[in-house]
C-alpha cells in the first residue's frame, strides 16, 4: 500500500509538472500561428494513457497533452509531452527563420516541413465503459451507453454488453449459467461473448468513417471492429468470445472490479473550409472562437445541471447488475420451489402400498407450500425424517432376526436412542411394536414410528392436552419423567 501511495504522488506530481511547464508553450506556440495566419490553435487536454502508449499502465491513468485543432475543417490531432515539445521548437526555427526574412511565406512551406501539418488520423470521439460483475455470477450485460469525450462532454451512445457463452461462441441462457457465488467458477473453463451492436454520433463532422477499439483481460493489442463508412449511426454487428480455460483468483478479480473500455474512434478528411471561415484570419477566428465558449459557459451556468454525470451513469449500470443477479436468484429458488411442488404431488398420488413415508410428505408439503425461510425447514426436515428412518430400519431387521431366547414372548429386547430438543410429554406412547423415536423434530413434536409399515409421522401436540397412547401401544416407561426441552431416551420395546 505504501509503494502505490508513493507511485501515485509521483505521478500527480509529474503531472503538474509537465502542466505548469506546457502552459507557456503553449501559448507561445498560439502566438506564432496567430502572426503567421497558421489557422491552427492548440490547447491542454487531459487524455488517457491508453490513448498514448496502447496499453493500460499501472502507475498513471490521465497524462497531459496538447490539441491541435484546424479553425478551418474542425480536424484535430493530439500531442503528448515529448511530440510537442519537438514540434515547438521546429515551430520556433520557423518563426527565426520569418523574423530574419528568410522565409517570406509561412505557408509556402512543403507538408512535410511544415510543423503546423499533420495527415488527418483517427481521432478519439469518446469512451464507454462496462463492467464485468454480472459475469461473476454468469449472467450476461447489455445497454445503451453514453460515449464522453476527454471532457466529459457526450458525444454520443453505444450499444454494447458481454454475455457467458459456450466454447463455440453460442450464448446461454441466465437459467443455464447462472451462478449464486463467484466462487463456483474457480477452476473450471470460463467463455463470454463481447459485443458491439450499433453506435450513435452527434457531429456530422464524424461521419467519414467509425470504428470501436477495445481490450479484455491482460491483452497488449486492440481489437477493432470494422470500420463503418458515411453515417452517424453505424452498425457494428461484431462479436468476440473470450476463453479462459481455467478461472482463477486473478479471474475473479478482474470480474469484480475491471472493465471492458470501449474506444469510439472517426476518421478524418482534409474537407475545404467554408467560404465565411476562410475570409477570416486566424486571430479573428480564435477570438469569435473565444466569445463563443465564453457564452457557452455563461448558459451553462445558468442551466440547471439535468446531464447524467458519468459517475452517475456507473452507480446505474451496478444497480441494474444487482437487480438482474436478483432477478435470476429469484427465478432459480421459483424453478426449485415448482420441482419440489412436483415431488409432493407425486407422491400424493402413489399406491398406498408405496406410501412408505407419509410423514416425509407431509413435512415436504408443508415446507413447500409455505413463506419464509422454507428451504431451511426442507434441509432440516429431510434430515431428521431420513434420520429416523434409518433406526426403525435397523430396528426392525433385528427384530426380525432368529433370537435364543424367542421361546419367551415376555423377554424384551431393548435399544435406546436418544433425542435432544423434542418435547415429549411424560405419557409418550409406543406404537405397534416399536415406540415412539424423536430425533430432528421441532419443540413440541414427536416423531412416531411404525415398524409394520415403515412410515415415520411428526405430530403436533394439542396444546393443554398430553397424548395418549393406542389400545396397541405399550408404555415403555411409566412415570420417566420425561419433559418439554429435555434431553430423553426412547426405548425400542418388542
Amino acid at each position: 500500500v505504501c509503494v502505490c501511495v508513493c507511485v501515485c504522488v509521483v505521478d500527480q506530481q509529474k503531472f503538474r509538472d509537465q502542466v505548469v511547464e506546457m502552459c507557456p508553450m503553449v501559448n507561445e506556440v498560439n502566438a506564432v500561428s496567430k502572426e503567421l495566419n497558421k489557422y491552427k490553435t492548440f490547447d491542454i487536454v487531459v487524455m488517457p494513457v491508453e490513448a498514448r502508449y496502447g496499453k493500460k499502465k499501472r502507475e498513471a491513468t490521465t497524462a497531459p497533452a496538447v490539441m491541435m485543432r484546424d479553425l478551418l475543417n474542425g480536424n484535430h490531432w493530439h500531442w503528448f509531452y515529448g511530440t510537442f515539445l519537438n514540434r515547438r521548437f521546429m515551430i520556433q526555427e520557423v518563426y527565426q527563420k520569418w523574423v530574419d526574412g528568410e522565409l517570406a511565406d509561412p505557408n509556402a512551406i512543403p507538408r512535410d516541413k511544415d510543423p503546423f501539418w499533420e495527415p488527418p488520423e483517427p481521432v478519439l470521439v469518446g469512451t464507454a465503459c462496462v463492467y464485468l460483475q454480472s459475469l461473476a455470477f454468469g449472467m450476461d450485460f447489455r445497454d445503451k451507453l453514453a460515449v464522453n469525450d476527454y471532457n466529459n462532454h457526450e458525444q454520443g451512445s453505444i450499444s454494447v454488453g458481454v454475455e457467458p457463452c459456450d466454447d463455440d461462441g453460442h450464448a446461454l441462457d441466465d437459467d443455464d449459467s447462472f451462478v449464486e457465488d463467484p466462487e463456483q467458477m474457480r477452476g473450471k473453463p470460463f467463455y463470454f461473448n463481447v459485443i458491439v451492436d450499433q453506435a450513435w454520433i452527434a457531429k456530422p463532422r464524424f461521419s467519414q468513417g467509425l470504428q470501436v477499439r477495445y481490450r479484455t483481460f491482460l491483452e497488449d493489442s486492440y481489437t477493432t471492429t470494422d470500420i463503418v463508412y458515411d453515417t452517424l449511426e453505424p452498425k457494428f454487428k461484431h462479436k468476440r468470445c473470450i476463453k479462459f480455460d481455467e478461472v482463477g483468483s486473478d479471474h475473479l478479480h478482474y470480474f469484480d472490479d475491471g472493465c471492458v473500455m470501449f474506444h469510439v474512434y472517426a476518421l478524418q478528411i482534409d474537407l475545404p473550409p467554408e467560404l465565411g471561415r476562410s475570409l477570416m484570419t486566424t486571430g479573428e477566428l480564435m477570438k469569435a472562437e473565444r466569445m463563443q465558449l465564453e457564452y457557452n459557459t455563461r448558459i451553462a451556468e445558468a442551466r440547471p445541471l439535468t446531464a447524467v454525470t458519468q459517475r452517475s451513469q456507473v452507480y446505474l449500470q451496478q444497480l441494474q447488475t444487482e437487480l438482474v443477479k436478483l432477478r435470476s436468484r429469484v427465478n432459480m429458488l421459483s424453478r426449485k420451489e415448482k420441482r419440489i411442488q412436483g415431488l409432493v404431488e407425486e407422491w400424493a398420488y402413489k399406491p398406498k402400498r408405496e406410501q412408505s413415508f407419509k410423514a416425509f410428505h407431509r413435512a415436504v408439503n408443508a415446507a413447500s407450500f409455505s413463506t419464509g425461510s422454507r428451504w431451511k425447514t426442507v434441509a432440516t426436515t429431510l434430515s431428521a425424517a431420513l434420520h429416523v428412518h434409518q433406526h426403525v430400519t435397523a430396528s426392525r431387521a433385528r427384530l426380525d432376526q432368529p433370537s435364543s431366547a424367542a421361546n419367551s414372548d415376555d423377554e424384551a429386547s431393548v435399544q435406546s436412542v436418544s433425542a435432544s430438543g423434542t418435547g415429549l410429554t411424560s405419557d409418550a406412547p409406543a406404537t405397534g411394536t416399536a415406540a415412539a423415536v424423536a430425533a430432528g423434530g421441532g419443540v413440541g413434536d414427536t416423531a412416531v414410528a411404525d415398524t409394520a409399515s415403515h412410515t415415520v409421522s411428526f405430530e403436533q401436540p394439542v396444546e393443554g392436552r398430553s397424548r395418549t397412547s393406542t389400545p396397541q401401544a405399550t408404555t415403555a416407561s411409566a412415570g420417566a419423567g420425561i419433559h418439554r426441552g429435555h434431553k430423553s431416551q426412547v426405548c425400542v420395546v418388542q
